[in-house]
């Protein structure tokens, strides 16, 4: 039930995201969505697929860190 909750807040952080103008609030909302999917994959018992959420909300939250790193 907490999971499917869960499932629920991130899906709408996906759909919500693209609708906000300021690109620090899309952000926060992208992340939001991640971590709600990291625990989600949690609770289901793939840890894989959460440990991929917690790298995306890592690329959100140091973006210019990520990107000097890959040049």
């Amino acid at each position: 039930m907490i999971a499917t909750a869960f499932g629920c807040v991130a899906l709408l952080c996906v759909i919500s995201w693209p609708f906000f103008d300021d690109y620090r609030t899309a952000v926060k909302i992208q992340s939001a969505g991640a971590a709600a999917f990291a625990l989600y994959f949690v609770m289901l018992g793939s840890p894989t697929a959460a440990i991929a959420c917690l790298i995306s909300c890592s690329q959100l939250a140091f973006p210019r860190q990520c990107v000097i790193a890959m040049w």
